[in-house]
């Protein structure tokens, strides 16, 4: 069985799978259950300052589901932990010292240098190995502002953190996809003196409306906000902005936003991602899905040589270039496995009404003509038995 213990940012993780800020690491009795499950760390929900902590509007979690699949996407305007500080603080102790081979995680969130010297004294002195800053969650105080979102201000904002921080605890800096520029908003943290990265937080969204009422489809007594979205919907968006970040910063990166299995995961550790944090499937499949993440990952390594993680992470980010710098001398055509075809005729509509009219009906089934193929690969995504391919046209 391959070793899947890793290090981050100094720090030692017996496997990378962490929960992520959320009500799955909001009490002691859970994030107790999750570390005998076997995770190997837990970014505890967030705290606020003394004083700053808001009352959650309940219910305040919802969910897309998509051709009959539940969770397609999770959405909510969940605030922070209802805890306080001298609560979190207790609870750091307990698990260090019940499980000093887990990592525990402080998430922490303010809005001023008091509020930041104050919380990351706190947590740091109540023996936390990482702290991680949510500077950039899109459900909050109403204003539309996401401190994340501002290069200039998220530079200085992280220079003021780092400053409180007096026993060398890595500082993770968690990073927002609503931006127009995350190249740059990632510079500037890393500018910041900023330890690592993570990302993506939520993307800012609306659950959507009930036709037959008119009311959100997640409301509170008739009335609904903006909220966050998470869940497989939004990794391909998690994946792009993390890999811009991988190629553009030199830090150590943590990987969020959709993971639902090992290959998910693999997929952000290839793009340069050294551990992950796992929200929204929890509440689909349990703490229990963590059996599932660590043999998945081991017996991957094990098919494939892999010793170490180290080996994996941002193993990919080679093959990723600009558009313009994409073959324009290679030229596929849609081959079709006539075994596996049932003859739906999903591929020729997606042909005729999408693609370039290559893709006609013979016999029953379709037939591609390679004059008009030009390899597009509509056809490929609408087909139920995945009998097509793509290869270099002769």
């Amino acid at each position: 069985m391959a070793d899947i213990s890793t290090t981050f940012c100094g720090i030692k993780f017996v496997n990378p799978f962490v929960i992520a800020a959320s009500p799955s690491s909001d009490s002691l009795e859970k994030v107790e259950r999750a570390f005998l499950e076997g995770w190997g760390g837990a970014v505890l929900k967030t705290i606020e300052a003394r004083g700053c902590q808001r009352e959650l509007a309940e219910p305040n979690m919802g969910a897309l589901d998509f051709a009959g699949k539940k969770q397609m996407a999770f959405f909510n305007y969940d605030l922070c932990t209802q805890q306080t500080l001298e609560e979190l603080c207790s609870e750091i102790r307990y698990l260090k010292k019940k499980f000093p081979d887990r990592v525990v995680i402080a998430s922490i969130m303010a809005s001023n240098r008091p509020q930041w010297k104050e919380l990351v004294e706190a947590v740091e002195d109540a023996g936390c190995d990482m702290i991680e800053c949510s500077i950039s969650c899109p459900q909050g105080d109403g204003s539309g502002k996401i401190p994340a979102s501002d290069p200039q201000l998220l530079e200085g904002c992280v220079q003021d953190i780092k400053q409180y921080v007096r026993k060398g605890t890595p500082l993770i800096v968690k990073m927002t996809p609503n931006v127009t520029d995350i190249v740059a908003v990632a510079k500037a943290a890393e500018k910041g003196g900023a330890d690592s990265l993570c990302g993506i937080d939520t993307v800012k969204s609306f659950i959507g409306i009930d036709i037959e009422t008119g009311l959100p489809k997640l409301h509170v007594n008739g009335k609904s906000t903006y909220g966050g979205l998470s869940g497989p919907a939004i990794k391909p968006i998690a994946l792009g902005c993390m890999a811009q970040i991988a190629q553009y910063t030199g830090l150590p990166l943590g990987g969020v936003g959709g993971i639902s299995n090992y290959e998910d995961a693999l997929e952000f550790m290839m793009l340069g991602c050294g551990m992950v944090e796992i929200c929204s499937a929890i509440s689909k499949y349990g703490y229990r899905m963590i059996k599932n993440l660590c043999n998945g990952l081991s017996d991957f390594m094990d098919r494939h040589g892999i010793e170490s993680l180290s080996e994996i992470v941002g193993s990919s980010l080679k093959y990723i270039v600009s558009q313009q710098e994409l073959s324009r001398d290679w030229h596929g055509i849609s081959t079709i496995d006539k075994e596996k075809c049932i003859g739906c005729k999903s591929c020729i509509t997606a042909c005729q009404d999408c693609g370039f009219g290559a893709m006609t009906l013979e016999e029953g089934r379709p037939v591609v003509d390679p004059d008009k193929c030009p390899g597009c690969g509509v056809c490929k995504t609408v087909c139920p038995k995945s009998c097509i391919q793509i290869l270099e046209q002769q």
